[in-house]
């Protein structure tokens, strides 16, 4: 029947911007017309490397907003705190990329000593969340984009700025050397 085939095959729906994937459990007859009867609940993106990432819309107290930046082994995406209302950033790895790269100790450690950092020109890691799937680090969100490339994208800024943006740098190195 329909259905059956339907139920082998994963269901993609084009929403506007992404594809996006249906429980196929969430499939229903009707005559000769078959329900969908759940909206989706999984996107799919893509890391430098081509590699898949597959997102719960929902995962945590967090909601998937939209994709913001891509990197060879993970993506970055704009996320909601569903308690708060919060957007924050969040960097999501799959386990099994960190495990065949060798890296999930690394990693564990880089988050330990990254969560014991405060300082206000540093972004703070908020939460991280491990799932059987993928990791997902919670950091708070800038909105102008990485350091370097809001600079690329001003060449011409003013001295003051420039001033500002040196002291923070400094400000930084200076507290994480201590």
């Amino acid at each position: 029947s329909l259905l059956k085939y339907f139920q082998k095959v994963k269901i993609w729906m084009y929403d506007g911007e992404k594809l996006a994937i249906f429980k196929t459990t969430h499939l229903k007859t009707c005559g000769n017309k078959i329900l969908l009867l759940h909206n989706f609940n999984m996107i799919k993106e893509y890391t430098d490397s081509g590699d898949p990432i597959e997102i719960p819309l929902t995962f945590g107290k967090y909601s998937y907003i939209r994709l913001i930046g891509t990197g060879s082994y993970s993506v970055v995406a704009l996320v909601a705190n569903n308690l708060t209302g919060e957007q924050c950033a969040c960097k999501i790895m799959t386990r099994e990329g960190l495990q065949a790269e060798g890296a999930m100790k690394r990693f564990i450690q880089e988050i330990d000593i990254m969560q014991s950092v405060k300082h206000p020109n540093i972004v703070e890691i908020l939460d991280v969340i491990y799932t059987a799937e993928n990791v997902y680090v919670i950091t708070e969100y800038c909105e102008n984009g990485e350091l370097f490339q809001y600079i690329l994208g001003r060449p011409n800024l003013s001295y003051d700025i420039v001033r500002k943006l040196f002291f923070q740098v400094v400000s930084a190195i200076f507290f994480l050397h201590q």
